[in-house]
């Protein structure tokens, strides 16, 4: 019989063959074109909110603060638009005034509110184009199959290197070592990212240092754009005697 020739193949194996993530090995290709598919063309509207916690120096003379903020953001044909709610633009007066009498006041929303600037806005409402500009200079190292929130995801591993530093930062880098971890759909589409970042060295010839930097990012498509509904950013650093950590969290709530 013609059956008993085959080789007989362990069940799980036999699985992983025929499903769609084996036939779509390549998933480096795959991620590039959902990318380039995804234009950012269409309109949103979204609340973005950030919370902030830092820290600097340890024991009784560590000093914390946290604080958190919410703008609207709108991206149409005219432009990104962002908007300031009544209650925010408050509190933020609060702040400045508080900072005018006490140069060492506490000003949470106004260090919240620079968490929120055009710049991280305009990076969580086109974050398609943020990931492929990354990836342009992380090289390519692997890919794994895992499981997301109950569903098959692949797992594209990059490495982060001193290319993604800024010029002036390089400088002073001596020792860096950076990976990424993207999760993608069966169609390439990104899902989540992961990153982390840890450098050391030395400025001026007498400042030494090290830093610690992980982002988790989570993607959402709209039309043909992609969009971050969620940023966490923990960092973590030494230098000059001093200590400092902090963590970030930026989400984004889409309005129908």
């Amino acid at each position: 019989m013609l059956n008993d020739r085959l080789p007989r193949l362990h069940p799980a194996l036999l699985v992983l063959l025929l499903s769609p993530l084996f036939a779509q090995a390549d998933g480096w290709t795959d991620l590039k074109d959902a990318l380039a598919k995804h234009t950012a063309t269409t309109p949103f509207k979204a609340q973005v909110d950030v919370k902030t916690w830092n820290k600097n120096g340890e024991g009784k003379a560590a000093q914390e603060q946290s604080g958190q903020a919410g703008v609207f953001l709108e991206e149409n044909a005219a432009g990104l638009r962002i908007q300031f709610s009544r209650d925010t633009l408050n509190r933020l007066a609060a702040d400045e005034l508080a900072r005018d009498k006490d140069p060492k006041a506490r000003t949470p929303t106004l260090g919240a509110l620079n968490a929120l600037n055009a710049t991280e806005l305009r990076q969580m409402a086109n974050a398609g184009a943020v990931l492929a500009r990354l990836l342009e200079k992380t090289p390519f190292k692997s890919e794994r199959a895992d499981m997301l929130n109950g569903k098959a995801v692949r797992v594209l591993s990059f490495e982060m290197g001193p290319a993604t530093l800024s010029e002036k930062d390089r400088k002073f880098v001596k020792s860096h070592e950076g990976t990424l971890e993207v999760s993608i759909a069966a169609d390439g589409t990104p899902l989540t990212s992961h990153s982390h970042l840890s450098v050391a060295g030395r400025a001026y010839l007498v400042v030494s240092f090290e830093g610690v930097n992980d982002e988790d990012v989570v993607f959402a498509t709209v039309g043909d754009r992609i969009v971050a509904t969620r940023k966490e950013g923990r960092s973590s650093g030494s230098g000059a005697g001093e200590h400092s950590e902090s963590r970030t969290v930026r989400t984004l709530q889409l309005q129908l």
